[in-house]
């Protein structure tokens, strides 16, 4: 996605997903020294660029271990195999390098505002919407380090990308109730 063409606040469907990186903790309690972690994660980081970049996706923003990356509507099954790719790679880089993380993966299908946030020189382009807020939750707590998609995306894949999904129902649990005595 060519965010330079960003210019006007827009409506749009898209595949919003984030990644974030199980057990980075680790790493920076091994790589003490910032730049050398800022240059190892710098690596990490490549790696998800180069694999959106043969897409028509795009990587919005890193924010330490975590990354945000959107596809638009006419490519959820590119974009789904672009992140599974992405998943493998991430974790072959981390157990290469010595470390045994693993990128917890969400993907959640809807309509978003996309467009520039902020002012001056520290505009840049973002999104917005309830769609983001549920591609950041999805699944937390349940699924640490797995690939997680909402049924809005899975419906909007083709039956050969389904394949790679299973339908997952979380354990019934009970919550106390407000008025306890």
């Amino acid at each position: 996605m060519d965010f330079a063409k960003v210019s006007t606040l827009q409506k749009t469907d898209m595949l919003v997903s984030f990644l974030d990186l199980q057990g980075f903790g680790s790493i920076a309690h091994v790589i003490k020294d910032p730049v050398e972690l800022f240059t190892f994660m710098n690596g990490w980081a490549s790696t998800i660029i180069k694999e959106v970049e043969g897409t028509s996706g795009g990587v919005l923003k890193f924010i330490g271990d975590e990354c945000l990356v959107i596809f638009p509507e006419d490519s959820v099954d590119s974009g789904i195999g672009s992140l599974l790719s992405i998943k493998k790679k991430t974790e072959a880089y981390f157990k290469e390098k010595g470390f045994s993380c693993k990128l917890r993966v969400t993907a959640h299908f809807g309509e978003v505002a996309i467009g520039l946030l902020g002012e001056g020189s520290f505009q840049c382009v973002d999104i917005i919407g309830e769609v983001v807020n549920t591609a950041a939750t999805l699944g937390r707590g349940e699924q640490g380090g797995q690939f997680v998609i909402s049924p809005q995306t899975f419906r909007k894949l083709s039956a050969s990308v389904r394949k790679n999904f299973q339908k997952h129902t979380p354990p019934i649990v009970y919550v106390a109730k407000d008025n306890l005595s």
